[in-house]
């Protein structure tokens, strides 16, 4: 059912057929049609609902569809159509229920049609990622950052700050498999590590690669590792190895995935969090485009679209990559007091982390670039949703004290937000 990108599943008399590894993998989405009026009757099937609503000399019935969880005919109702009783015939009452559950039916695959197609509707639940930090946390207490220091003594006297951070492409790859275009991936794979490094000013030294694939294809991966070591380049530091490994049988035919290495040296250490207040700005950087993440729900709005309603190389727009951060923070090392890379779970997630508690944020209203109306209107989905789950425009952004605005001038800043009491 995942090969052919199954969106609704829909079960007709659910009583225990199926098992929880279906219900599991779709959740929302698995409904079932039920021949009476839940919950009165439920565990009931067939015939023996309509007699058993006849004997009981019910005035009402009808049917009802329903979300499938394990427990049968207890799910969270959808929908349920009702009819008066006119017959003490069950046979008959049967066939009226049907058409009932025949009109139910199609209204309710019209309301999933029409319905917005968000992030976690279309499979990634960012609130269950935040989640499994926050549990692993307790295996230690360095997890949690953009990326991870590590202090090293070089001498009795001298002690560096290292920093590391690893990421992949998601499934931004499906895009460079459908198009057969693999030659810029590799610069968002540097890119979504080296800036998680930036945002700890931290300078990237070197870069190590991992490409898994069903059958190696040299052309296409020759194109993946030059597209990988551009990014290197951009990023300024060392491509210095690698692995690709075969695995026919764990992907799927023409399937890979990719993760990447970035090691730096911490050239400037971020003000305290706790200085960050309320009344402190927040200034953006502009993104490339949707850089490398929200790609689960983009895959769905290219299949349901138009090929001419989308740009297909504004969705491959490779991931900037922000190493002007490092120059910001050299010259405003006192007055700015955080950096954060908008990625996985938007602006929410990922300023909300760099903040004491206590303190939110307020954006200001700007206008989406092209993509991103795009990716709204195919979507539906309201302007908080986007910002939750996309970089919509801005893909590094830097808190400021308030006190120094009059002194930014960089044109690439642009002011984007505040600071503000929860």
């Amino acid at each position: 059912m995942r090969i052919f990108d199954v969106d609704l599943v829909i079960l007709c008399g659910y009583m225990k057929i199926v098992s929880s590894v279906l219900i599991n993998e779709f959740g929302d989405n698995i409904i079932n049609i039920h021949p009476s009026l839940l919950p009165k009757y439920g565990n009931m099937m067939n015939m023996d609902v309509h007699q058993t609503v006849i004997k009981n000399n019910d005035y009402f019935t009808g049917c009802t569809i329903h979300q499938v969880i394990e427990e049968v005919d207890k799910g969270r109702i959808i929908q349920q159509k009702q009819m008066i009783i006119k017959t003490d015939n069950p046979t008959l009452l049967k066939l009226q229920v049907q058409e009932l559950e025949s009109q139910s039916l199609i209204e309710v695959i019209h309301m999933f049609l029409n319905k917005s197609l968000t992030y976690k509707s279309s499979g990634v639940n960012i609130d269950n990622g935040n989640k499994l930090v926050e549990n692993i946390k307790n295996i230690s207490e360095e997890i949690g950052g953009f990326a991870a220091l590590y202090e090293y003594k070089i001498n009795n006297h001298e002690t560096i700050t290292l920093g590391s951070a690893t990421d992949g492409v998601g499934t931004k790859l499906e895009v460079a498999i459908q198009m057969n275009k693999f030659d810029t991936i590799g610069i968002d794979l540097v890119a979504m590590s080296v800036n998680d490094l930036y945002a700890c000013g931290i300078k990237p030294l070197f870069f190590l690669d991992y490409l898994a694939i069903d059958k190696l294809d040299v052309e296409k991966c020759r194109q993946i590792i030059t597209g990988v070591n551009s990014g290197c380049k951009i990023a300024d530091c060392k491509l210095i190895g690698g692995e690709t490994a075969e695995m026919k049988g764990l992907y799927l035919k023409d399937k890979f995935d990719m993760a990447g290495f970035a090691v730096g040296i911490q050239q400037y250490k971020l003000q305290p969090q706790k200085t960050i207040k309320k009344g402190d700005f927040i200034y953006g950087i502009k993104s490339s485009g949707i850089h490398s993440n929200g790609y689960t729900l983009v895959n769905k709005l290219i299949k349901i679209s138009n090929s001419n309603n989308y740009n297909i190389d504004e969705i491959l727009e490779p991931t900037r990559i922000y190493s002007e951060t490092l120059d910001l923070l050299a010259k405003y090392r006192t007055s700015l007091k955080g950096i954060s890379h908008i990625t996985g779970g938007g602006f929410k997630d990922n300023i909300t982390r760099i903040l004491p508690s206590g303190l939110s944020f307020e954006l200001n209203e700007w206008d989406f670039p092209p993509i991103f109306k795009w990716i709204q209107k195919q979507s539906n989905i309201s302007r908080e949703e986007m910002l939750s789950t996309f970089n919509c425009g801005y893909g590094m952004v830097f808190i400021f004290d308030a006190s120094i605005i009059a002194e930014i001038n960089e044109d690439y800043l642009e002011l984007i937000g505040t600071i503000i009491t929860k």
